[in-house]
């Protein structure tokens, strides 16, 4: 799987672009954020993929806000069948799928695009109510969490680190038990804190995600997500569970 916030660009640009075709040639699923394409909209897919999406939203005037939301997740053709749309929201920011015939249990996606803290049409419980899809989604199978959360939370551990209690506690073998020992240590390139990053560290240490960045096979050393005139930053994630 791969994700890529594409900033409105058309899909037909994607499609002339060789690195991005070859890349997209060895995964299953691919993940689009700021489409900014319309409800209603014919979106263009890659051969060989399904597309399902949510658009970005029109105002009850007509007025549509520039530079704004609307996801796409385009999934291989062998997988469509045993795929459906579970859960969408209003304002284009989130999509949830449920892929079935491929894994033991049913696996929920869910792909965010988290519109940056501090402008005026920023959804300030984007956070909580993706917490409670998750609690929902875990009841039922595995999930999986990816997308532009605009949230720059530097060497900030994603869990509620127990070990410095433990002589508090007297159980410093169960504590070190609580966590697995390739989650202990996450690698970060970035450094700065900001943005969301209050609201997704509570995020994953509420419901128990662990960021996939800078923890597995691919991106060890945790790089950056996110490079443009402005620097270089992280703020696209993967999340799961710890059982996945």
């Amino acid at each position: 799987m791969c994700l890529w916030n594409i900033h409105g660009a058309a899909i037909t640009k994607l499609k002339t672009h060789e690195h991005l075709l070859d890349l997209f040639q060895h995964v299953d699923v691919v993940a689009l954020t700021k489409t900014h394409h319309f409800l209603g909209d014919t979106f263009s897919v890659l051969p060989g993929f399904c597309c399902f999406d949510v658009a970005r939203p029109v105002t009850p005037q007509g007025v549509v806000r520039k530079n704004s939301g609307g996801i796409a997740v385009l999934v291989r053709e062998t997988w469509a069948n045993s795929t459906i749309v579970w859960k969408t929201t209003k304002d284009g920011t989130r999509i949830w799928l449920r892929l079935g015939n491929a894994f033991q249990r049913p696996l929920f996606l869910c792909i965010v695009y988290a519109t940056p803290q501090g402008l005026p049409y920023a959804d300030n419980s984007l956070f909580e109510h993706i917490c409670q899809k998750v609690g929902e989604a875990m009841n039922l199978g595995g999930v999986l969490l990816a997308g532009d959360f605009n949230a720059r939370i530097g060497t900030n551990t994603n869990f509620i680190d127990y070990s410095q209690l433990a002589d508090v506690l007297l159980v410093p073998q169960a504590i070190e038990d609580t966590l697995p020992n390739d989650m202990l240590e996450r690698q970060n390139r970035d450094t700065v804190t900001a943005g969301w990053h209050h609201e997704f560290l509570d995020l994953c240490r509420t419901i128990g995600l662990f960021i996939l960045n800078g923890h597995i096979l691919g991106d060890i050393s945790g790089e950056y997500t996110c490079l443009s005139n402005k620097g270089f930053s992280i703020v696209d994630y993967f999340l799961t569970t710890a059982d996945q």
